[in-house]
Parts: C-alpha cells; structure tokens; sequence
C-alpha cells in the first residue's frame, strides 16, 4: 500500500483557519499520511519543492493575499491536491484562489469536510483492485453519496467508457467547447467520442453531473443551476468555468460547493 505524504503551511492567519488546518492534518494521519510543517519562506526558490513530496497541501489563510500565497504553493507542489483553508471568502478572492491553483477553497468551518470529501474521491479513483467497503473505511464513512455518483446514460453500452457526445448533450454545451474544456482537439474527439485521453475529464463532468443530480433533481434543473450567475465566480454562471477553463476546475468548484462553500 502506498504511503501517501500531506505538507502543513501554516503562515500568519486566523486562529480559526489554523485550527481548522490542524484537525484535517490529523484526520490524514489517522488514515496512515506522513504530515511535515513548513513554512511559507521556504516554497521560495523551490525549497519545499526540492526536499519534501506531498500528495496533499493545507494552506491556511488569512483575510490578506489569498491568492498569491496560494500560487507560491503551487508552484512548489504543482502536482499536489492544494486545500485551502481561509476566512477571505468574498467572491472575487475565492475566484483568483482557484485561478491560482488551489483544488479546494473552504471556510475553516468547513475545511476538514472539504478534505474528507476530496480524499474520499482520491481513494476512490486510485482504487483499481481495492474493495469498496476497503475505500469506505478508508475515507472515514460508513458509506457515502459519491460511491452512487455513476451517470448511466454517460456510457457507451458497448465498451462502458463515458462517451463525449452524450456528456456535451446533457450539458447543453458543443463537443468542440467540451474538447476544450477536456484538454484534446476536437478532431480528435469528434472522430472516436471515448477515447482513452478524455476519460479523466469526462469522469470529472461525471461526478459533478451526478452530484448536481442529488442536490438539484433533473437534468433541466442541472442546466438551469449551470447556467445561473453566481456571486462567488464573480458573477458568471458556473459553465462559464468549464468552458473558459477545464473540466477539472470545474469538478473542483463543485466539490467545493458540496462541501459548503463557496455559498
């Protein structure tokens, strides 16, 4: 099994962020993750980058520059989740934290949840062999929604991969905005709607259909709910997130949303 590592950054914030940045530290320890704390100071010149490895960061944050202490971890830990803990919740410090790098933006009250959902989506993809009951248990829940999080209708009958053109229909979006947002050209994804280069995305647009499913009901709600202004995107709709983004971000900002914030 392999040890998974999480790095601590715990600058000048508020007590609250620091607390709450400290109880998800040790939620990952009690599922085996090695933790170091840093400082800020030391992500410059690459310091932290060159001696520690982490599959997780939790920053906590202030009220002050969320975003460029945000984009100075990153670029330390470019391949690690970034978890943000920070009482800076006004929309346009939100959107510039996730434009930075940060997978999760979330108030301390609920920072820890935040984390437990996007561990619990990080086991349960890397599961290839591993028992459902096992990622269960290791996500620290009895069971949870996003087990069921499969659209049917996503997949192709044939070879069960999730197929663009059904997924860029129900979004109510084109397939040449969806291979934008997926990462792939759109002649390429025209010619062969599953490939194996735009399944990663796909399943992204996947548990964020679903999870929008359970909190909004049916697939004209989704679209409404899509396509409405948000005040914590600066005013855009969310689908504004896909397409002038990835559907990574946009899988982000709805993990996010489900954990409680943005609101």
């Amino acid at each position: 099994m392999p040890i998974h590592a999480a790095v601590v950054v715990e600058p000048k914030a508020s007590r609250a962020s620091r607390v709450a940045v400290r109880r998800a530290a040790s939620y990952l320890r009690g599922l085996g993750y090695q933790t170091a704390n840093v400082q800020p100071d030391e992500a410059r010149g690459g310091a932290m980058h060159a001696n520690l490895r982490a599959d997780v960061v939790l920053l906590s944050t202030g009220s002050g520059k969320t975003s460029a202490l945000v984009a100075l971890v990153h670029q330390a830990f470019p391949h690690a989740r970034l978890l943000v803990a920070t009482d800076a919740q006004n929309p346009k410090t939100v959107s510039k934290a996730y434009s930075a790098g940060a997978a999760v933006v979330a108030p301390p009250n609920a920072f820890v949840q935040a984390v437990r959902n996007v561990i619990y989506v990080t086991a349960r993809d890397a599961a290839t062999s591993t028992d459902s009951t096992q990622v269960r248990v290791a996500a620290g829940t009895s069971r949870h929604p996003i087990e069921d999080l499969v659209v049917g209708e996503f997949h192709d009958p044939e070879t069960g991969r999730l197929d663009a053109t059904r997924i860029s229909k129900d979004y109510g979006i084109s397939l040449s905005a969806l291979a934008g947002a997926l990462g792939v050209t759109q002649s390429a994804l025209s010619k062969r709607t599953t490939a194996l280069a735009a399944q990663p995305g796909l399943r992204d647009l996947e548990f964020a259909w679903a999870t929008l499913r359970d909190a909004v009901g049916s697939p004209e709600r989704i679209r409404a709910w899509l396509n409405a202004r948000r005040p914590d995107l600066d005013g855009k709709p969310p689908i504004r997130l896909l397409l002038e983004g990835s559907a990574g971000a946009f899988a982000n900002y709805v993990r996010s949303v489900v954990a409680g914030e943005p609101g």
